[in-house]
């Protein structure tokens, strides 16, 4: 079980991710209004809160399973992850950057940087 610690570091940790990845999508957007700015706020720190509470929940409910699939699991994303890496860093060296707003786009970020992987 996490000690107080422990869960306070986690939280850290997510907390600096979300916060660079919109720093980031701030910092290759020109002329966001200030709507576009509330909503990066509002979905980020949102789902920063809610995550956690749903994973909780949703944790104890299938935890038997994922306990004994735990290492086929983990593996099956570490070779996808790793994959993804040498897939991208065979690519072309060109990387877009794209400078549209989109709320699918950020809610799908936000999303994403509740994953544990």
């Amino acid at each position: 079980m996490f000690s107080f610690i422990s869960t306070l570091l986690v939280a850290v940790a997510l907390a600096m991710d979300a916060f660079s990845v919109s720093m980031t999508k701030g910092f290759t957007q020109k002329d966001l209004t200030n709507s576009q700015i509330l909503y990066y706020a509002l979905f980020f720190g949102g789902f920063q809160a809610f995550m956690p509470i749903i994973g909780y929940f949703c944790g104890n409910v299938i935890a038997s399973v994922v306990t004994s699939l735990a290492p086929i699991i983990g593996f099956i994303l570490l070779v996808a992850i790793g994959a993804n890496m040498i897939r991208e860093s065979l690519g072309s060296d060109g990387e877009e950057v794209n400078d549209y707003f989109s709320f699918r786009e950020v809610t799908l970020l936000a999303i994403a940087l509740q994953l544990p992987f």
